[in-house]
């Protein structure tokens, strides 16, 4: 009899062992991050750049696209004028902005810095133009607003419409 106790705990013991091992699930089983994304309990890790569950959505694709802008600098207005996001190809968190006002041929650098911000580092945009620095942002209803500093100290806001 106490043979037979000590089989019945043993075989009690080997099941619940059994079970609960079998209960452990390996939440990153079945997540496949892409972009470098690395999976933490089922959910992935985006690498700066990327975003989405699985991380398949580069930041700046929202800002891809023809714009029209429409430009406020200090108490002057200008525009409206066409532009183009265009992506960089050697960068994923750079973008490329294109455009001409009026007959001068306009080109801007962005850096995405966030999933809806960027970065312009100072540049001159054109020949002859004075240089730029600021800061952008796209908007939950898809419009941009670009926010910069020229060289002569007048600060200008590009408003960007698809």
């Amino acid at each position: 009899m106490k043979n037979f106790r000590f089989l019945v705990f043993a075989v009690a013991t080997l099941f619940m062992t059994a079970t609960f091992q079998s209960c452990e699930v390996d939440l990153c089983d079945e997540v496949v991050c892409q972009n470098d994304g690395t999976c933490n309990e089922g959910v992935c890790d985006c690498t700066t750049g990327y975003e989405g569950a699985f991380c398949q959505t580069e930041w700046r694709t929202k800002a891809l696209g023809d714009f029209t802008v429409n430009q406020q600098c200090g108490s002057a207005t200008y525009g409206p004028y066409d532009y183009t996001i265009s992506v960089d190809p050697d960068d994923p968190l750079e973008l490329n902005y294109d455009g001409m006002e009026n007959t001068t041929t306009v080109h801007f650098d962005f850096t995405m810095t966030g999933a809806n911000t960027f970065n312009v580092p100072q540049q001159t945009p054109c020949t002859g133009c004075l240089s730029h620095e600021g800061t952008g942002v796209i908007n939950a209803d898809g419009t941009i607003t670009i926010t910069y500093l020229r060289s002569d100290g007048v600060t200008c806001t590009d408003t960007l419409t698809k």
